[in-house]
């Protein structure tokens, strides 16, 4: 099912940084407030003022787990930060009355440690929407009036699109709406709060994308786009102007820190577009994240790498000849739940790697189920490597990018493990010595960007 963007509305997802104070939360109202389309506003906890600063979602979480003598004093800080806020922002609402509503409501659930845990983890979204809703004159919705959680956790996109449907959320558009991000609520009778991972507000705002039909997905944060590489390692890594979901689904996995995972899919489903912007810079376009591209605007869209990797390879001569060796090799891998993330092999030899914690308490066991299942020659473990994604849709269609890759990494003397590249050739895996992975990086970025 493709979106229709009916009536052209955008959702607007505003992280913690961009919210953190009366200051900041003042510009994200200008940037509501330049955009007609901008009506489904989702935000997040105040986060940190400066380096030295707490998030107010952690704040909540020592509140949570104080003893009774301690609780006072930290929820009277709290109090004092959206206090401040509200003075700054010289706002008419009634700070008091809402934090009597979070002692009240908390209060009702001390007897269970873990329902009182979440309830106090979501009010900072919850206090902050409160005050994004006067500052912009929009309604609030609760979202755990709508987002909801199976007993069991598990967030539930059936029951969501009923709730939000019984609500005619789409139809709250013009006069604008704020919801809280990160939690919803348990199904049943008695709902109780139930929280998505941290960085789930971002996946509120896919969310809420998807149900009333967005024609884009704004999310608004402290940095301009998603860079081709970490800027950590690659000091002035260029900006991805626009990239697809498959591109960066394969650069999340590889541990790029670009955006929330399961936030993906709500958008994805609908072919809605996310537009990853920063707020110190809202006349500048950010990174788009679409279907599909036409044409590349560069053979490589990104580079992301992940340390903490082993191999796992059984060597057998005449490995080839033998129907099902893999089958049966895999299945070993899947009896004792190690997922395995890529599958190089020769006619004699194939390799498993896995993330070095996956086999925490099991490489014995694994040893022995392998000669069992498979009557291996030898099997030989290699530890401590990084594995180096580099993804593009120009990569199908440009000829010797595996060896002009390789080659650059020959010339710094880096000495590559394991080589990969996927059947869909959007990727080239690369296995390094973990010692090596940023080098590597840097290397990659300079013979492919410059």
């Amino acid at each position: 099912m493709k979106s229709n963007g009916k009536g052209g509305w955008k959702v607007a997802k505003f992280g913690g940084t961009s919210l953190a104070d009366g200051r900041r939360i003042a510009k994200v109202v200008d940037i509501i407030k330049s955009d007609p389309k901008r009506r489904f506003i989702i935000v997040s906890a105040p986060g940190k003022r400066h380096a030295e600063d707490e998030k107010v979602t952690d704040m909540f979480a020592h509140w949570a787990r104080a003893s009774t003598e301690e609780q006072a004093s930290i929820l009277e800080l709290i109090y004092r930060r959206f206090k401040s806020i509200a003075v700054q922002l010289k706002l008419e609402i009634d700070i008091d009355a809402l934090f009597d509503q979070i002692k009240k409501d908390g209060g009702a659930l001390k007897h269970s440690e873990n329902r009182f845990y979440y309830f106090a983890l979501s009010r900072g979204e919850w206090l902050n929407a409160h005050i994004m809703a006067a500052a912009t004159g929009f309604t609030f919705v609760d979202a755990a009036e709508f987002i909801t959680f199976n007993t069991r956790g598990v967030y539930d996109a059936t029951a969501t699109a009923e709730r939000a449907a019984a609500l005619k959320l789409s139809h709250k558009a013009r006069g604008g709406v704020v919801i809280p991000g990160f939690y919803g609520a348990t199904s049943g009778a008695k709902r109780s709060i139930q929280i998505f991972p941290r960085g789930g507000s971002d996946i509120t705002g896919a969310i809420v994308a998807s149900l009333v039909g967005a024609a884009e997905y704004e999310n608004w944060t402290d940095v301009l786009g998603i860079r081709m590489a970490d800027p950590r390692i690659v000091r002035r890594a260029k900006k991805i102007a626009i990239m697809t979901y498959r591109e960066l689904r394969e650069l999340s996995s590889m541990g790029a820190n670009v955006f929330h995972e399961h936030a993906v899919a709500p958008v994805r489903a609908v072919g809605i577009p996310i537009h990853v912007r920063a707020t110190s810079a809202p006349q500048k376009m950010g990174t788009r994240i679409v279907t599909g591209i036409s044409k590349p605007h560069d053979v490589i869209t990104g580079i992301a790498g992940k340390s903490g990797y082993s191999m796992v390879t059984l060597l057998k001569y005449g490995m080839n000849d033998e129907v099902g060796f893999l089958w049966h090799a895999l299945g070993v891998f899947r009896h004792l739940k190690i997922n395995v993330d890529h599958c190089p092999g020769t006619v004699d030899s194939v390799s498993f790697v896995v993330h070095a914690s996956e086999l925490d308490g099991k490489r014995e066991q694994l040893i022995e189920k392998l000669q069992d299942a498979c009557s291996p020659d030898a099997i030989r473990f290699r530890a401590h490597l990084a594995l180096i994604c580099t993804v593009g849709l120009g990569l199908a269609d440009t000829p010797g990018m595996a060896g002009k890759l390789c080659s650059a990494l020959g010339s710094k003397g880096i000495n590559i493990e394991i080589l990969n590249q996927g059947g869909s050739e959007i990727n080239i895996v690369v296995g390094v010595k973990e010692e090596e992975r940023e080098t590597a990086i840097r290397t990659i970025y300079d013979a492919f960007v410059g």
